[in-house]
């Protein structure tokens, strides 16, 4: 019995080893290519995804492995949930929201966890000399809350939600990344330092001509609205308004909603933001 039982595991055990020779030798011919989903080129996903595929595709044999860019968590997600790609990078809170369906998702996406990289905290970043010490400080200010389909719009938007801020309706939304954040933060600084209202007020009178102010969208708000008064008769708020169909379009991929986000975004610089609802007289004297 027991020559038997030592036959029979032998053929097994053999067995196997031809299996996995043939599996070896199959790979040996096709290359595994690996596609590994991060975020925008100005964030930490994206050159961490390059670090894991330089190190995967030299280190393991017929790996071919590929950071590539996305707009980051949610859009992450939901690639790897539709197949096409094989690897991502998450937010926890997102990864959470996609396997149970909610949120941005309208499914539940059947994703495993690898692994936990790094502590992901999250960073509510300002300019000194800006009146902001606290959250709830934010209203009233031009806040970048992460780009469309990112874990960091997800988190914001909980965190401003959680101190009871409407993103909307509460504070001028930008929905940048995180290069175009920073790009943003510096660029507002040097705006506002250029904006003399006495020299606009100088211009309208020897000239009276209606002014128009480029780069609306990022100059306070408390300057535009004094401006406005100094002669200023047209705010372009041209990145503003694309900024809103961009994101509702990526969100829904329909143009009608795209379309209505902009109506709504129009809406609320005319009526809420700049205050201008009911003074056409003033723009076309």
């Amino acid at each position: 019995m027991k020559n038997g039982y030592d036959m029979r595991r032998s053929l097994v055990f053999g067995t196997i080893l031809v299996m996995a020779f043939m599996v070896s030798a199959a790979w040996a011919q096709t290359a595994v290519r690996l596609s590994i989903v991060t975020g925008g080129t100005g964030g930490v996903y994206y050159p961490m995804g390059a670090g894991m595929a330089n190190v995967l595709s030299k280190y393991i044999p017929y790996a071919e492995a590929t950071a590539e860019v996305t707009t980051a968590s949610v859009d992450n997600c939901l690639l790897v949930g539709a197949g096409k790609a094989n690897l991502a990078l998450i937010m926890a809170d997102v990864g959470w929201d996609a396997y149970q369906g909610k949120g941005k998702f309208n499914k539940k996406e059947p994703l495993r966890t690898i692994a936990v990289l790094y502590p992901n905290n999250m960073h509510i970043v300002t300019l000194e000399g800006q009146g902001i010490q606290k959250v709830s400080d934010l209203k009233g200010k031009r806040v970048s809350t992460g780009a469309p389909g990112s874990g960091t719009q997800v988190k914001a938007l909980r965190v401003l939600e959680a101190y009871g801020l409407d993103p909307d309706k509460d504070m001028k939304r930008d929905r940048l990344g995180a290069s175009e954040s920073a790009g943003a933060l510096k660029d507002r600084k040097k705006v506002e330092a250029r904006l003399d209202l006495d020299h606009l007020e100088r211009l309208r009178q020897a000239t009276n001509v209606p002014l128009v102010l480029h780069g609306g969208s990022g100059v306070k708000q408390e300057y535009l609205l004094a401006a406005i008064k100094k002669g200023i008769a047209k705010v372009n708020v041209g990145t503003e308004i694309r900024q809103a169909y961009e994101s509702a379009l990526s969100e829904s991929s329909a143009v009608a909603a795209a379309q209505d986000a902009v109506y709504e975004r129009t809406s609320w610089l005319i009526r809420d933001y700049f205050g201008l609802a009911g003074t056409r007289t003033l723009i076309t004297r």
